[in-house]
């Protein structure tokens, strides 16, 4: 698997972990889960820094909640700031690949507001 398959992997992981299940590494519910070393790290570190990664993106929403935000959103902004923070991956690239994910799976607006947002929380980090 290429790393942008993997991150797309961990995406569809965290985005169902939105809805209450609980994901088993060999079982998953939506989708075929192929197991590798960076999709599982992404997956983890979201669900241990859940809160964390909450309350830097809160900062950069600009009169809105992350209650407001739309599933994929958030999935995706939190595992581009996880990824920024703790990975080390260059945010230029986190950025991209995350704008390239909801534009896959969101409605038009939301690839700009991700971008703006994500564009925020890189030169706070």
């Amino acid at each position: 698997m290429t790393r942008r398959e993997q991150r797309e992997q961990a995406f569809l992981l965290i985005y169902q972990n939105l809805f209450g299940e609980e994901i088993e590494k060999k079982e998953c519910t939506l989708w075929e889960y192929e197991e590798n070393e960076f999709t599982t790290s992404l997956v983890n570190g979201v669900s241990e820094k859940k809160e964390e990664l909450d309350s830097i993106i809160e900062k950069f929403l600009k009169g809105w909640t992350i209650k407001r935000l739309s599933s994929v959103s958030l999935a995706v902004l939190r595992m581009a700031v996880y990824e920024m923070k703790y990975v080390g991956t260059p945010a230029s690239v986190v950025i991209n690949e995350a704008v390239e994910l909801v534009k896959s799976y969101s409605l038009p607006p939301d690839p700009s507001f991700v971008n703006g947002v994500l564009s925020s929380v890189e030169k706070s980090l």
